[in-house]
């Protein structure tokens, strides 16, 4: 889906992890203290899509936010302006559906089978991501 530009996933302490990033579209990484700020206020200001997926445009750009609160943590994706919002609303709650299953009720497993599972995971997402072409 060459209209996303990066996907990240904030833990519950706020971390960001890269989850896909579309190097032909987007060059450079956002700053991350920059980008906290900003999901604060995507939460309080964004248009309600639905009543997961908030959106907000800036500039050229949009960034969909989705939360799962179950495992606390955030998903924010940066698309272009003209992107077929339903089309990404659906991603991303794909997107959540398939992090739930790799991770709910896996709280107490050892990190090298976490990374194993992050794995999987980010392997998953890039299918989805590019099959929605």
């Amino acid at each position: 889906m060459k209209e996303i530009k990066w996907l990240y996933l904030l833990d519950n302490r706020g971390a960001p992890i890269i989850i896909y990033k579309n190097e032909e579209q987007e060059t450079t990484s956002p700053n991350i203290s920059i980008l906290s700020h900003f999901l604060f206020g995507l939460k309080i200001n964004s248009h309600d899509q639905d009543d997961d997926v908030k959106f907000i445009e800036i500039e050229n750009d949009r960034y969909y936010l989705i939360e799962d609160i179950s495992i606390d943590s955030t998903f924010i994706m940066k698309t272009f302006w003209l992107s077929d919002k339903d089309k990404i609303v659906s991603l991303m709650k794909e997107i959540k559906s398939t992090y739930s299953k790799y991770f709910v009720d896996k709280t107490n497993i050892d990190f090298q089978k976490k990374q194993e599972i992050f794995i999987l995971f980010r392997e998953d997402v890039s299918q989805l991501i590019l099959n929605k072409v």
